[in-house]
């Protein structure tokens, strides 16, 4: 028995939509999210020596075989027959596959799937808002980042913040932008999509403080590379999600992980002067890094991965 994981279907289609985004994204470097997630497994995987095949022939795919699915809706409905023809196959799906469980005709919740991984606490309470039934089977599990700093000596951080501006309303980003200035606070701002990650890292490396502006996150593997680099976070969390008309309301919505040793929230403009004093009054006592290596790591967060797919 071993465990294969599948980011694309065995059975390759040159032509299918799959195969041209993945090309795309290797044209043009985009290699985050659910790529991110699926190298993070294994990098924890290689360091317990944990056995696995990925993207294997089919024919090297037995029918005991614990199959993971990521990144591609192609490949869950390849496993899905594959379990369906062959009964001892165990099936785990996600957390990066679909966005609503109503997405490509509801496969995520089909019979065959044994385990469907979520990123956080607010995804699986979205998620049983569509199916109840289907409750027992998500597990809350999020992915690990790198730790730069393992084997290295962490450079000496500069006095500047990183505002970063995602998706937020003009209003918020401008009330933060203006709250720095009044406070004469050195920031550099970087906007979603217009940056390449390792600059990104990079100034990670050297900000004290880094300003959150997303309207959701998943999970936020952004945020805990920049608490695993000790960047505490001020994040903007206006408290709902909505996507096609859907209103989801929970706590946590743009940082499901954030702690008191992490950062600190915000809701909007009322109080997001109060909350930018009361970071920067709290700056270095954060335990930013030491929260995400012993929570949040490849070694950590793999550790749980194999629980859940032997459970």
């Amino acid at each position: 028995m071993s465990l294969i994981i599948l980011t694309k279907s065995p059975a390759f289609d040159a032509f299918s939509p799959e195969t041209y985004k993945k090309l795309i994204r290797k044209v043009f470097k985009k290699n985050r999210g659910p790529q991110a997630v699926t190298a993070s497994v294994m990098r924890g995987l290689e360091a317990v020596n944990y056995k696995y095949k990925i993207n294997p022939n089919i024919r090297e795919i037995e029918p005991t075989d614990t199959i993971w699915v990521n990144e591609s809706v192609e490949a869950l409905r390849w496993a899905i027959n594959f379990k369906q023809e062959n009964k001892g196959a165990r099936l785990i799906a996600g957390p990066n596959l679909v966005v609503t469980p109503d997405d490509n005709d509801g496969i995520i919740f089909n019979e065959n799937i044994d385990i469907i991984l979520q990123p956080s606490l607010w995804t699986k309470k979205l998620y049983e808002t569509y199916s109840n039934e289907n409750a027992s089977k998500i597990h809350i599990w999020p992915a690990g980042v790198v730790d730069p700093y393992e084997k290295n000596t962490a450079p000496k951080k500069e006095n500047f913040m990183i505002v970063y501006q995602k998706n937020a309303p003009q209003e918020i980003f401008e009330t933060i932008i203006r709250t720095l200035n009044e406070r004469s606070i050195p920031f550099l701002v970087i906007k979603y999509g217009s940056f390449k990650h390792e600059n990104f890292l990079s100034l990670l490396n050297k900000a004290c403080g880094m300003i959150y502006l997303s309207s959701s996150e998943s999970q936020g593997l952004a945020l805990q590379e920049a608490w695993m680099r000790d960047v505490p976070t001020l994040v903007w969390d206006r408290g709902f999600w909505i996507h096609k008309g859907i209103k989801f309301e929970h706590e946590l919505i743009s940082s499901p992980y954030l702690t008191s040793d992490t950062g600190i929230g915000f809701k909007g403009k009322e109080d997001a002067a109060q909350k930018l004093d009361l970071f920067m009054e709290k700056l270095h006592d954060f335990k930013a890094r030491t929260y995400c290596v012993e929570n949040l790591s490849d070694k950590v967060t793999t550790a749980k991965y194999i629980d859940i797919i032997r459970s």
